[in-house]
């Protein structure tokens, strides 16, 4: 699968993890995903006008149900400002492309968790 994304994000670690952590979720390297996550992490997913949330260890699989079947993707864009940051880009699955933009919020200032995750698809 090819997975293109952010190679330099300036002077912005976070940026760079961020984009990192995209390219951990899309390659299904789940290891690399977990690091960013722990107990209290919250997910939300936009649907239809709604929030579905989970929590802490059911994260994790329903990071597994969104990506479902990738073949491949690109991350057009990492910013980050305190504890806020934001990526969005494309994911192509075997029936077309699907546009992702996501919203993080880090759990501490050394970003090296998150808080929040939000996922909006179309």
């Amino acid at each position: 699968m090819e997975f293109t994304g952010v190679e330099d994000c300036g002077n912005s670690p976070k940026n760079l993890r961020l984009a990192q952590w995209e390219r951990a979720l899309a390659l299904g390297a789940w290891g690399d995903v977990a690091a960013m996550l722990s107990d209290d992490t919250r997910l939300e997913i936009a649907v239809h006008g709604s929030l579905d949330a989970v929590t802490g260890g059911d994260v994790s699989d329903r990071l597994r149900d969104i990506r479902g079947e990738l073949v491949g993707g690109a991350v057009e864009a990492a910013l980050s400002h305190g504890r806020e940051g934001a990526t969005w880009g494309v994911w192509r699955r075997p029936d077309g492309a699907v546009q992702f933009a996501h919203a993080f919020r880090f759990a501490t200032v050394k970003a090296d968790r998150f808080a929040l995750i939000r996922f909006v698809h179309a």
